[in-house]
């Protein structure tokens, strides 16, 4: 017993030789720092992000001593598309993988219940860059997601960490598929090209997460502008004069994940 603690206060002596670490008689305490380098490294997720182009050619004629005006849209506009990677059509779940949506208060889907929003932009004037009015129309959202465990279905969110929150309403009043099929009128077949199904029964819409480490998932998520919808111009003072008026409306969105 007594060469084993000596062998063992041997090896502690070592071990504190190199440390500041120092007796003091009478001693009263100090502070023992710690630190270290925490190097940032890319968030990897099993998701890819399309935001849409952006769309000229929008144009109508006013009325003098007017302030609205109304265009009606010939083609569709994509405004945000998510979906699973190529290289990995389903990936297993983990946290920090559900996708979050921003769209800056220029659309609310808590009451969206039907998939579709009304988007208020304000117009600016393209040469003064000063505000002139307002734009309002309709935009449509939609998600699917596969899970091993609980089957294939249409997506909610109704709190931050569900899956695709702040783009999605907490509940649905129409048919998920009338929701998916707009979607893809507006974005082709390309929203869907990689979502795996994985052979799962259809189950009710739902929230998800994408957290648990022992399941598969896939998706995808759209938000765009159906063809056929109207644009709605409101400018803050009545048109004068003849000279045209060449607007632009911004709209920013904001993809993070938690």
């Amino acid at each position: 017993m007594k060469k084993t603690l000596i062998s063992l206060a041997v090896a502690a002596s070592a071990i504190a030789s190199g440390s500041a670490m120092a007796w003091q008689a009478t001693g009263r305490g100090g502070t023992v720092e710690l630190s270290g380098t925490l190097t940032p490294v890319e968030l990897i997720t099993p998701w890819e992000v399309k935001t849409g182009a952006a769309v000229s050619g929008l144009d109508t004629q006013i009325k003098k001593s007017q302030k609205g005006a109304v265009i009606t849209l010939r083609d569709p506009i994509p405004v945000l598309a998510i979906r699973t990677l190529t290289s990995s059509k389903s990936f297993h779940g983990d946290v920090g993988l559900a996708p979050q949506i921003d769209f800056h208060d220029n659309a609310d889907f808590e009451h969206a219940t039907t998939g579709v929003s009304t988007l208020s932009l304000e117009v600016k004037d393209n040469k003064s860059g000063e505000k002139i009015g307002t734009m309002t129309t309709n935009i449509l959202a939609g998600a699917m997601t596969s899970s091993s465990k609980e089957g294939t279905g249409f997506i909610l969110a109704s709190k931050p960490g569900h899956a695709f929150y702040g783009g999605l309403a907490p509940s649905i009043s129409v048919p998920p598929h009338d929701v998916i099929t707009g979607l893809l009128q507006i974005f082709g077949s390309e929203l869907m090209a990689n979502f795996d199904e994985q052979s799962a029964q259809s189950r009710a819409p739902a929230s998800e997460t994408f957290a648990d480490k022992h399941t598969t998932y896939s998706g995808f998520y759209g938000a765009g502008i159906e063809d056929g919808q109207l644009i709605k111009i409101s400018l803050d003072r009545s048109v004068e004069g003849d000279e045209a008026i060449n607007w632009h409306a911004s709209l920013p969105v904001t993809v993070s994940y938690q």
